[in-house]
């Protein structure tokens, strides 16, 4: 593991990362082709989520999906995760070796390091062809033109809402700023974006916007929200349908090959490749203590306590989350 932070860890005052080092390490691994369709999604806000969403439909759609995100939620090992599942401690171990080995032979460091984030990318590029991917979704680290995921050109780029930050480092406009993540886009990219302010669609141009109920996504494959929609929340509570109903808590989406798991999930394979399955919110009745562990995050149960409702003293749980089935 030291691999990942080693340079960081050891950078100067002012040192900023050294995405040409980072290149020559890729190449070197024979990665900067991925051989397999790539996503990359950069913003400003909400990339982890879309790259979560993003995965989970292709996972849906039958494909093998390897994703790699940054920060880990839980440990490291989940910044990459193939069909929803965190890389094993011995997978990433592997991995660390390859990189290690890989950087040795690379001329030492000059005014500049290779970044954590970075270094995970790589590895999840590589973690990737070893177990046959069918495709990659990256999140960005921070930027798009100068970070490390603009080393594999994607098929497909997705901008979430762009805004001030990291002023000075990426730009010191929103609209600068905008620039330099539209910069991961090469001239055969597709590229969608969230809603984006005035001066930030100025500079993203004749990018597709898709808006809330614009992916041409039937309702019922998202996730149910419940309570009050959040301001600027793209999700809104599923319209009943009588063709396609909403997945009872635990069980697999509509999006699955057939309507619900044998039994609930997590712990139960759908028919076929696994599948995603919605973790709903639940109750379990006025007065009653919480669960101990509610469907939660992709791979596993969460630990995150729920919370009571003042109105109905019922416990419920924080938020939706998609968990795929092991």
């Amino acid at each position: 593991m030291e691999v990942f932070f080693r340079e960081w860890e050891r950078r100067a005052p002012g040192e900023t990362r050294d995405v040409g080092r980072a290149r020559a390490l890729a190449s070197a691994l024979g990665l900067l082709a991925p051989g397999v369709p790539v996503l990359t999604v950069v913003g400003s806000k909400g990339k982890g989520t879309a790259a979560t969403y993003a995965s989970a439909f292709l996972g849906a759609a039958g494909l093998r999906v390897c994703t790699v995100t940054s920060p880990g939620l839980r440990s490291n090992r989940d910044r990459i995760r193939v069909d929803g599942r965190a890389v094993s401690a011995e997978e990433l171990a592997s991995l660390a070796d390859v990189l290690g080995e890989a950087v040795a032979a690379l001329p030492p460091p000059s005014g500049g390091y290779l970044s954590p984030s970075g270094l995970f990318t790589i590895a999840g590029v590589l973690h990737a062809r070893r177990v046959g991917a069918d495709a990659l979704v990256l999140e960005a680290g921070m930027g798009g033109r100068s970070d490390e995921v603009a080393l594999f050109p994607p098929d497909v780029a997705a901008i979430t809402p762009v805004f001030r930050e990291h002023a000075g480092v990426l730009g010191d406009t929103p609209a600068e700023i905008a620039e330099e993540k539209l910069g991961v886009a090469g001239p055969r990219t597709r590229v969608l974006s969230a809603p984006q302010s005035a001066e930030v669609a100025r500079v993203l141009g004749a990018v597709e916007f898709v808006g809330p109920g614009g992916s041409g996504l039937p309702r019922t494959c998202f996730p149910p929200v419940s309570g009050a929609r959040r301001p600027n929340s793209a999700w809104s509570p599923p319209a009943a349908s009588p063709e396609r109903k909403s997945p009872p808590p635990g069980r697999c989406g509509p999006c699955c090959p057939r309507s619900s798991c044998p039994a609930a999930c997590p712990g139960t394979p759908c028919p076929g490749r696994p599948r995603g399955c919605w973790s709903t919110p639940r109750s379990t009745g006025p007065g009653s203590p919480p669960p101990s562990a509610p469907p939660g995050r992709p791979g596993g149960r969460s630990t995150t306590p729920w919370s009571a409702s003042p109105t109905t003293r019922t416990w419920t749980a924080p938020s939706p989350r998609w968990a795929r089935c092991p």
